[in-house]
């Protein structure tokens, strides 16, 4: 049963309300609010936890309507990983007031939470939100191929296209060059999902194609 909320950390109350619903779900009585959300999922037999971090940047983070604060992130982290998750980071690089500097915190915070896999996007207004509205004049292209969340379809007024492009090929060779461990890791879940060589070919081409 997958379930991306942080805030199952953050708000403990939440979480356990959430966890007891799985639990009864699967009439197991071995529930308790005794224990910590963490520890229940750990019980409930989940391994991998993804977390939507998005940016180090505190004025990106709220302008995405994030409160969580950059300390707790850090320590949920922490918290999961003495529990033995493994752990999938996303962040979102290019939003509208973010210029490089805070595009290379975000890199360097990244590299500091060390999670296991870490998922580098370019942020894309999708029709019909919010963010649309507010940057659909900015729109250069309506190529439904390049709403990947690796190429920037708006013009961002700081940072130009091939910028962009280079900022998230530098995301993710810092990131995954980190230590021998994270090289390790990466081979082992392409290993996991039967991902080769003409995988990775596939994937350098449609960066770059746009396809």
């Amino acid at each position: 049963m997958p379930h991306r909320d942080v805030r199952l950390l953050v708000h403990r109350m939440k979480g356990r309300e959430v966890l007891k619903i799985f639990f009864m779900s699967r009439q197991d009585q071995s529930y308790s609010l005794s224990y910590s959300p963490e520890t229940v999922m750990h019980r409930a037999g989940a391994k991998t936890i993804y977390i939507g971090v998005e940016s180090a940047d505190p004025k990106t983070l709220s302008a995405l309507g994030k409160k969580t604060d950059l300390d707790i992130m850090v320590r949920a982290v922490q918290l999961l990983k003495k529990h033995g998750f493994e752990l999938f980071a996303s962040y979102i690089l290019g939003n509208p007031g973010e210029y490089v500097r805070a595009i290379h915190e975000t890199i360097r915070f990244a590299r500091r939470l060390d999670t296991n896999v870490a998922q580098f996007s370019i942020l894309i207004p999708y029709h019909g939100t919010v963010l649309y509205e507010e940057l659909k004049e900015r729109i250069w292209t309506r190529h439904w191929s390049f709403y990947d969340s690796q190429h920037m379809v708006y013009r961002h007024g700081g940072i130009s296209f091939l910028q962009r492009e280079r900022l998230l090929l530098k995301a993710n060779v810092l990131y995954y060059t980190r230590s021998k461990k994270a090289m390790q890791d990466v081979w082992r879940l392409a290993k996991r999902h039967k991902l080769g060589l003409g995988t990775a070919i596939s994937l350098i081409k449609d960066y770059f194609g746009g396809r």
